[in-house]
């Protein structure tokens, strides 16, 4: 798998060779969230390195694209279709990004500059298929209930015209009005923090996981995997003022 980094984003592009699957672009975070906010949406900067190995460093100037469909109504408080959410504490962060033949694995390393802590830390993380006429609910898997089952057999419980939806890891909660409401939390719970999609005209599967994640969601009509990765472990305290964290995940080809 080769990195293609994009100008002036958070996004990647990733080749997988494999032509029945086509690239994907990666979104590594589309934002930093916390259990009630945000502290970064849609950031933007320059990547450096090269197809194995990128590198790329946001500073609170970053964080928020001036051109959003989620804006700032004031300095504390964002709004997307009616729901209001505010501004969390003040952050930057490091993303690594490394690929080798068959998986891209990223780190990213967060600071809380803010005067509060942050509780539930999380990074927003994408995995887009460009060419993705063949992705669907029904090929799509995760664990629940001590077995694998696809998100069509969870089904919709809740989100905007049930086109979003969210699945909490077991035992777990988050309290942020925007993905309560228009995401949808199911009432079905995850065991572990994977998601694999089935490409059968190629025999593979793309698995993107995480060692923690707050929770996984998904869009029925994008294809796309989403996951909210957890910065530290999720039995941490909250991310102190001037304290760093990392989380990390991964996207893979299993063959």
């Amino acid at each position: 798998m080769e990195l293609l980094p994009t100008s002036d984003s958070a996004t990647i592009g990733i080749e997988t060779g494999i032509e029945e699957v086509g690239p994907l672009q990666l979104w590594a975070p589309e934002g930093i969230a916390t259990d009630t906010g945000f502290s970064s949406i849609y950031p933007f900067g320059q990547w450096r390195g090269d197809e194995r190995r990128l590198v790329q460093e946001i500073e609170p100037p970053q964080c928020f694209a001036p051109q959003t469909n989620i804006p700032k109504i004031d300095p504390q408080t964002m709004e997307y279709d009616g729901i209001r959410f505010p501004v969390d504490q003040s952050v930057r962060w490091r993303t690594v990004v490394e690929a080798d033949n068959d998986s891209v694995r990223y780190a990213i390393t967060l600071t809380n500059l803010g005067q509060q802590p942050m509780v539930k830390p999380g990074a927003a993380i994408c995995t887009k298929f460009l060419d993705g006429s063949w992705w669907s609910l029904e090929d799509t898997f995760v664990f629940s209930g001590g077995r694998r089952v696809s998100l069509a057999q969870l089904g919709r419980g809740g989100g905007r015209a049930n086109e979003y939806q969210a699945f909490l890891m077991k035992g777990q909660t988050y309290n942020h009005e925007f993905y309560k409401q228009f995401w949808g939390f199911n009432a079905a719970q995850l065991d572990q923090p994977t998601m694999i999609a089935h490409n059968q005209a190629a025999g593979v599967c793309i698995a993107v996981s995480t060692p923690a994640a707050w929770f996984i969601h998904n869009n029925k009509g994008n294809p796309c995997m989403d996951m909210m990765i957890a910065f530290g472990k999720l039995t941490d305290p909250p991310l102190a003022p001037g304290q760093s964290a990392t989380a990390e995940g991964s996207v893979a080809v299993l063959r």
